[in-house]
C-alpha cells in the first residue's frame, strides 16, 4: 500500500514588537483611497499616495515648557462627518472643506490624501495648539497650501497623530515646537 503524505502545519511565528510595529505602519491593514474602499470603517488608515506607506510622517517627541509632546507615526483615516467643525480624517475634511481644496487643485473626494500629503512633508513646521481635557493637538502648516490639525491617539499600542481635518487657512495655532520627520 502507498505511503500517504501528510501536510505538516508550521507553528505560528510569533513577531517582535518591532516587527508588529513595521507591519502596523506598513500593513496590510491601509487602503489606498476613500473612494476604493466603500466599505471602510472610520478608523481604517488610508496610505500616503506616493509611498504607499500608512505613515504620512513622523512627529519627533518634543519637549515644550517642561511638558512632552510623545512622538509618533502621521496617519490618515477614513474618518467621520459629524456636523460643522465636529469630525475627523477623509469624511470630515472633503465635508468641510472641499471648496478649499478645489482652489488648490484637489477636486474630487479620493484627492483628500494628495492634499494632506501636499500639507505634511518633511521639515513641515510642527506648532503646539495645546492640550485640554479629552486631547492633545498640534497643527502644521505649509504655508503655500494650508495647514493640518493632528490629535494624539493610541491605535495597537502606538502613538499615532491622527489628522483630524486639513483646510486652506494659512496660520498655525500655538508656537513651532518642531518639524515633521
Amino acid at each position: 500500500m502507498p505511503r500517504r503524505k501528510t501536510l505538516k502545519l508550521s507553528a505560528p511565528v510569533s513577531k517582535t514588537k518591532e516587527q508588529i510595529k513595521k507591519d502596523y505602519i506598513y500593513g496590510s491593514n491601509a487602503e489606498k483611497s476613500a473612494v476604493e474602499t466603500p466599505n471602510a470603517t472610520p478608523n481604517t488608515a488610508i496610505m500616503h499616495p506616493d509611498t504607499g506607506a500608512k505613515s504620512f510622517g513622523y512627529i519627533p517627541e518634543i519637549q515644550f515648557r517642561g511638558e512632552i509632546i510623545r512622538g509618533g507615526e502621521i496617519e490618515l483615516r477614513q474618518g467621520k462627518h459629524k456636523g460643522p467643525h465636529s469630525g475627523f480624517g477623509i469624511e470630515h475634511i472633503w465635508a468641510e472643506h472641499s471648496k478649499e481644496m478645489a482652489q488648490e487643485g484637489f477636486h474630487a473626494k479620493h484627492d483628500v490624501p494628495r492634499y494632506v500629503a501636499a500639507i505634511i512633508r518633511k521639515g513641515t513646521p510642527v506648532h503646539y495648539a495645546g492640550e485640554n481635557m479629552k486631547n492633545t493637538r498640534v497643527t502644521v502648516l505649509r504655508s503655500k497650501i494650508g495647514t493640518a490639525v493632528l490629535e494624539l491617539r493610541q491605535y495597537n499600542d502606538f502613538n499615532i497623530w491622527s489628522v483630524v481635518t486639513a483646510y486652506g487657512r494659512k496660520n498655525a495655532n500655538g508656537p513651532r515646537v518642531g518639524a515633521v520627520e
